[in-house]
């Protein structure tokens, strides 16, 4: 399998589907959004690769850009549907908020758990995007949200 980061990358290109209409767009993006879902631990945090050994790398940027992405599906999709996008979000940017957030006012960075990739010798440090998603989940969640894709 791929790097999640990747799978992320593409399921946020329901970009396609708000600008073509075309219901293919939806449907794989609805696709690559399930199987992640079924394969996000129990604590909610994201390994590098669902399918890594036991010892995992973690990867904040993953969970925001999945956040944010689930928070445009629950906005797409209706009823059950829409509140199992909604809760799988929330679930990601708490788990975010409580192993990984960096509360240190002296420091830029938010998410402390990024990784460029799984064969990567050094892990969990910060990623400017990861920050970026993070906070426009945020937004989204608030009604205060900037689309500028």
């Amino acid at each position: 399998m791929r790097h999640i980061l990747q799978r992320c990358w593409q399921w946020n290109d329901w970009t396609g589907y708000l600008h073509t209409k075309d219901p293919e767009f939806l449907s794989a993006v609805e696709r690559i959004a399930n199987y992640f879902m079924a394969n996000i631990p129990d604590n909610g945090l994201i390994p590098v690769d669902f399918r890594q050994p036991a010892e995992p790398a973690w990867e904040d940027s993953t969970a925001a850009i999945a956040a944010c992405g689930l928070i445009e599906l629950a906005k797409l999709s209706d009823g059950r549907q829409s509140e199992v996008y909604l809760n799988a979000a929330m679930k990601l940017l708490q788990a975010l908020e409580k192993h990984s957030f960096n509360w240190n006012e002296d420091e830029d960075n938010f998410l402390t758990k990024c990784t460029g990739a799984y064969h990567d010798k050094e892990h969990e440090f910060s990623i400017i995007y990861g920050d970026y998603y993070f906070l426009e989940a945020l937004m989204k969640l608030c009604g205060k949200e900037l689309f500028i894709w």
